[in-house]
C-alpha cells in the first residue's frame, strides 16, 4: 500500500481508462459557447445569455409554471455557457486539469454522480442567495460544477511520482549506496495541489471584475447586469464535492479497519478479476493464495463491492 506521508492518506488505484466525461464537459463548454455565437463573430451575446442563463426572474417563471424542463435547461446553460472566449479556454483548462485526475480515481460512474450533484445543488444555494440578496443579475460560468471537482479533488490529492516512487524502489543487496531517482519534470506541478486551486481562485476572481466593469478598461469591456461567480453556491459545490469524495474514501477503507488480511483479499480478488478470469474463479483463486476458506473471501468481496481500489 501507498501512503502519502505528509496527510496520511492512502493512495487509490487510477482507473486505466480515457477520461471521456471530462472531455464531455470541455466539449459542452465549446458548444455552448458556439451557440451563443451562432449570429457571427460581431454578434454580441448579452440577448442569448439573458434567455438561456440564470436570473431570479427567469428562475421564479420556471417555478411558478413547474416547467421542469425549463429549470433543467436553464441549469445546464448556466453552467456550460461563458461570456467570452477567454473565460471558456481557461475554464477548459480547468476541467481536464482537475476533472481528468478526479475522473481517473473515482471511475466513470461515480464521477457522473459528482457531476450531476455539481451541476445543480450550487445553484439551488444560488437561488435562496440571490433571494436574500434581491439581486436581479443573471449568472454565467462554470465555477460552480469546478468548485465540486475541486472539493473531490482535495479528498484525493496527487502524488508526485518520485514520492510513489521512494515507496516502490527496492535497493539491491549489492548496491552500497542509494541511488537517487531521476526527478519527473511534472513532479513540482503534483507536489503541491493548492497551486492549482490557487491559480482556479485568481483567475475567477479576475473574471467577476471583467464582467462587472463599469466602463470599457483598454482592450476588455465587461457585461452589466451579469456575474460569473457567487461565493455560497462556490462553497456549497466544494462542500459538495469534499463530502463525496470523503464518502468514497471511508468506502474503500472499510475494509481495513476490519484486518489486514480483508484488504489482501480485495485486493487479490480484483487482480485476477484483472485477468479475465470470473468471479467464482477468483474467488477460489483468492481463497487458496491466501489459505482461507471461500465464503469467507465471498463475505469479505460482497462488503467492499463497488468501492474503490486502494494500491
Amino acid at each position: 500500500m501507498l501512503q502519502n506521508d505528509e496527510n496520511k492518506r492512502f493512495e487509490f488505484q487510477n482507473k486505466d481508462v480515457p477520461a471521456i466525461l471530462t472531455a464531455v464537459l470541455v466539449i459542452a463548454l465549446f458548444l455552448s459557447y458556439f451557440l451563443s455565437k451562432s449570429g457571427g463573430p460581431n454578434t454580441h451575446i448579452d440577448a442569448w445569455l439573458l434567455k438561456n442563463v440564470y436570473s431570479l426572474a427567469r428562475a421564479t417563471e420556471y417555478l411558478d409554471g413547474k416547467n421542469f424542463a425549463g429549470l433543467l435547461g436553464m441549469g445546464y446553460f448556466t453552467v456550460f455557457s461563458s461570456f467570452h472566449l477567454v473565460q471558456m479556454a481557461l475554464n477548459m483548462y480547468f476541467f481536464w486539469v482537475f476533472g481528468k485526475h478526479v475522473e481517473t480515481k473515482l471511475g466513470a460512474p461515480r464521477y457522473l454522480v459528482l457531476i450531476l450533484l455539481g451541476m445543480f445543488l450550487p445553484l439551488v444555494a444560488l437561488h435562496f442567495d440571490v433571494i436574500r440578496m434581491h439581486s436581479d443579475l443573471a449568472y454565467v460560468g462554470p465555477v460552480y460544477l469546478i468548485c465540486t471537482i475541486i472539493g473531490t479533488y482535495m479528498v484525493f490529492p496527487p502524488i508526485p511520482k518520485s514520492k510513489m516512487a521512494q515507496r516502490e524502489v527496492r535497493q539491491d543487496k549489492h548496491q552500497i549506496f542509494r541511488r537517487g531517482g531521476r526527478p519527473d519534470p511534472l513532479d513540482k506541478y503534483t507536489a503541491n495541489p493548492w497551486i492549482f486551486v490557487l491559480t482556479f481562485v485568481i483567475i475567477q476572481a479576475a473574471f467577476h471584475f471583467w464582467i462587472t466593469l463599469p466602463k470599457p478598461f483598454y482592450f476588455i469591456e465587461g457585461m452589466i447586469g451579469f456575474e460569473t461567480v457567487d461565493l455560497i453556491p462556490c462553497a456549497a459545490g466544494a462542500l459538495i464535492g469534499y463530502l463525496v469524495g470523503l464518502a468514497l474514501e471511508q468506502q474503500a477503507t472499510a475494509a481495513l479497519k476490519e484486518s489486514p488480511m480483508t484488504l489482501m483479499a480485495v485486493k487479490r480478488y480484483h487482480e485476477l478479476l484483472d485477468l479475465d478470469v470470473g468471479h467464482e474463479q477468483a474467488l477460489a483463486g483468492t481463497a487458496r493464495t491466501l489459505g482461507i476458506p471461500v465464503e469467507k473471501v465471498r463475505v469479505w468481496v460482497a462488503k467492499n463491492k463497488g468501492s474503490m481500489r486502494i494500491k
